[in-house]
C-alpha cells in the first residue's frame, strides 16, 4: 500500500478487467480492488482476482482486493414480462420453482428458503420498501400479503376524497375500497399546508398503520392492531385507544402518543431483527406489556401506567420512564441506557449495584424533559436520586434512577 492518509477502491467489473485498464489503475493510484459478488459467477471473479495478481506483480505495487458479498439477500427468479407489480395488501404466492413468475406469483430458484419459512413469518423486499407477511403454507407454496403500510397523509395528499375511497385494501378474502370501509371526507377547517389523515373506528385488525411515516400527522380514534408506526422516521401518530404488539418498532424519529395500553414487545425489535427503537418518542398513557424497550437502541419511551416483564431487556440505548409497577426480570442483559422510576421501585437484582457519582446536573435536564409529559413525571423531586448501574451480568452500564 502507498504511504498516504485516503486509499483509492476500484470497483472491478467488465468495464475494468482488461489487463491494460488494470495496469493503468494501479499506476493512477488504485490500492484496493473490489470485487462485487452480487453479480457475477464464480469463474468470473477467480479470473479477475488472477488478472489483479498478474497486474500487481507487473507493476511492483501492493494491490489489495476485498470481496463485497450480498448479505442475506436472496434474488427472485425471472417474470414473463419482466416484472410485477404489488399493491397494497395484494395476496401473492411465493413458490419453490425456476420457471418464470407471473402477476402475483413470485417464483424462487431456492427450495429450502421456501421450506423453511413458516406463518408468521416476514420476506422484506426492494431493500425493506415492500414487505411480505406470511399467512398461509403448502408444500411448495406460501400465501402472503402485502401489509397495510402504505396509507400514510403524505401519500394520500395529493388525492381527492373521491380518490381516497377508491384505493383498495384486502379485507378478509376480499377487495374492498376504503369508501366501503370508512366514510371518506377531506378535513373540515384543516390547512392546506397541513398535511394529515383520521381514522375512526375499531382498527384492531388492521397491522402496520403509519409504517414508515416520514411526515404528517395521523390520528386514530379507536383501537389499532399490531406494528404501528413501524420503522417511521418522522411526522406524529395519535391514538386514542389501544395498540398491539410492536408498537414503536424499529422507530427512528417522529412521535407516538397512545392513550391506552400497548401489548408486548413496544419499541422493540422485529423478530430476527437485532436493532429495537432508534429514535423518536413513544408515550403510552395506559399499561405496556412485556419486553418494552427490547434491544433499544436511542429514544424516549414514557410510560404513564405498569409496564410487563422483562422491561428495557438488551437494552443498548435511550431513555424509558414508567410511573407504575414493573413486572419481574427488569433490565435483563441491559447494556446501556436510562431507566427512570417515577412510581414503585421494583426488586433489585444482585446484578446491579449503587453508584456514587454526582448526577445533579444530567438529572436536571432529565427531570426538566420528562416534566414535559405531565402526570407524575411533572412532580419529580429536585434532588438526585438514587443510581444504580448495571447489568453486570452482560457487562452492562446501564443505569436505573429512582
Amino acid at each position: 500500500m502507498r504511504a498516504r492518509d485516503c486509499k483509492i477502491v476500484a470497483t472491478m467489473g467488465p468495464a475494468s478487467d482488461a489487463p491494460e485498464r488494470l495496469a493503468m489503475l494501479i499506476q493512477a493510484g488504485v490500492d484496493c480492488f473490489r470485487l462485487n459478488f452480487s453479480h457475477g459467477a464464480r469463474e468470473d471473479h477467480a479470473r479477475r482476482m488472477a488478472a489483479i495478481r498478474a497486474a500487481e506483480e507487473k507493476a511492483g505495487t501492493p494491490v489489495g482486493v476485498f470481496a463485497d458479498l450480498q448479505g442475506p439477500k436472496i434474488r427472485v427468479g425471472m417474470f414473463e414480462n419482466g416484472e410485477i407489480k404489488l399493491k397494497f395488501n395484494d395476496i401473492v404466492t411465493i413458490e419453490a420453482s425456476t420457471e418464470p413468475g407471473a402477476h402475483n406469483l413470485i417464483r424462487l430458484p431456492h427450495p429450502e428458503l421456501v421450506n423453511a419459512l413458516e406463518v408468521g413469518d416476514i420476506l422484506k423486499l426492494d431493500d425493506g420498501k415492500l414487505q411480505l407477511t406470511v399467512t398461509e403454507r403448502g408444500r411448495t407454496q406460501l400465501k402472503a400479503r402485502v401489509d397495510f403500510g402504505g396509507v400514510l397523509p403524505v401519500r394520500l395528499a395529493a388525492m381527492t376524497a373521491a380518490e381516497v375511497a377508491r384505493v383498495e385494501v384486502r379485507h378478509g378474502n376480499r377487495m374492498l375500497a376504503l369508501g366501503e370501509l370508512f366514510d371518506v371526507a377531506a378535513l373540515g377547517g384543516a390547512d392546506e399546508s397541513s398535511t394529515e389523515l383520521r381514522l375512526e373506528g375499531d382498527l384492531s385488525r388492521f397491522d402496520a398503520i403509519g409504517q414508515g411515516l416520514d411526515g404528517g400527522v395521523l390520528r386514530i380514534d379507536g383501537a389499532v392492531g399490531d406494528r404501528l408506526g413501524l420503522a417511521m422516521r418522522g411526522g406524529e401518530i395519535h391514538v386514542n385507544g389501544a395498540a398491539g404488539l410492536l408498537a414503536g418498532c424499529e422507530m427512528a424519529g417522529g412521535l407516538i402518543d397512545i392513550a391506552g395500553d400497548v401489548g408486548d414487545f413496544a419499541a422493540g425489535a422485529l423478530p430476527g431483527s437485532m436493532d429495537g427503537m432508534r429514535g423518536g418518542t413513544l408515550i403510552v398513557r395506559g399499561n405496556a406489556g412485556a419486553r418494552c424497550g427490547d434491544r433499544m437502541r436511542r429514544g424516549t419511551v414514557v410510560v404513564h401506567g405498569d409496564a410487563g416483564d422483562f422491561l428495557a431487556s438488551r437494552m443498548v440505548a435511550g431513555t424509558i420512564a414508567v410511573a407504575g409497577r414493573v413486572g419481574a426480570h427488569c433490565g435483563y442483559g441491559m447494556r446501556r441506557g436510562t431507566l427512570v422510576f417515577a412510581g414503585p421501585p421494583p426488586a433489585v437484582p444482585p446484578t446491579f449495584v449503587a453508584t456514587h457519582q454526582d448526577i445533579v446536573v444530567f438529572w436536571t435536564l432529565l427531570r426538566r424533559s420528562l416534566a414535559y409529559h405531565g402526570g407524575p413525571f411533572a412532580a419529580l423531586p429536585p434532588g438526585a436520586p438514587r443510581r444504580l448501574v448495571g447489568d453486570l451480568a452482560a457487562g452492562g452500564k446501564g443505569e436505573w434512577l429512582f
